[in-house]
């Protein structure tokens, strides 16, 4: 906020400076406030802001050299997501951000996207499955064949909805950063043997 002096005080600290602080300091600012007392307020105000100015010219130096390490060649931003509306909206959002302000996108990460069934369930004869599980010994083949055929239905229907998800945040990202998939995996990654099941993808 912009401090504003009193007119015809021309010969003072405080008629001479107004300054800019960051919004967190108007706390600090704030309290000051309620030790001064008298007719020397705006005065005292003003000298006391002026000395407070160099010790936010340290942080602006810093948040520039920042801002030129984001900025500089060796920077790149990778945007982790999910297929679920919520967070590819938020990916969306945050990689316009980063190409408004000329920031690097390398990738975005879509997690847990979910595989298709294996091969041969959707539309297979509940009646060969069943035969197929009893054959591997399974008792009750035909329960399990049934809730085999109920699961895969329901994980295509769920692959589906990811694969239409990607499709419209390829069209957002159009042209810009590749977009890598990532499937729901069984469990969490914890140890090095998991990350190493990452690799293909």
């Amino acid at each position: 906020f912009r401090f504003l002096l009193r007119d015809g005080a021309s010969d003072s600290i405080a008629s001479r400076v107004g300054l800019r602080f960051l919004d967190g300091a108007a706390g600090a600012v704030y309290g000051a406030l309620s030790r001064f007392t008298g007719g020397q307020l705006l005065d005292d105000l003003g000298e006391f802001l002026f000395l407070m100015r160099s010790l936010y010219e340290p942080f602006r130096e810093r948040t520039r050299g920042f801002e030129a390490v984001l900025r500089g060649p060796s920077s790149r931003f990778v945007i982790l997501t999910s297929p679920a509306p919520g967070p590819l909206a938020e990916a969306g959002f945050f990689h316009d951000a980063l190409v408004e302000r000329s920031l690097k996108v390398a990738a975005v990460v879509v997690n847990r996207m979910t595989p298709p069934p294996a091969d041969g369930l959707i539309g297979a004869a509940p009646g060969a499955l069943a035969s197929a599980l009893g054959e591997a010994g399974v008792e009750d083949a035909e329960g399990w064949s049934d809730v085999l055929l109920e699961a895969a239905e329901e994980q295509a229907a769920a692959s589906s909805r990811d694969q239409d998800a990607l499709a419209r945040l390829r069209a957002h990202v159009a042209q810009g950063a590749p977009i890598v998939q990532v499937p729901q995996l069984k469990g969490d990654v914890w140890d090095a043997r998991r990350l190493v099941e990452l690799l293909p993808w």
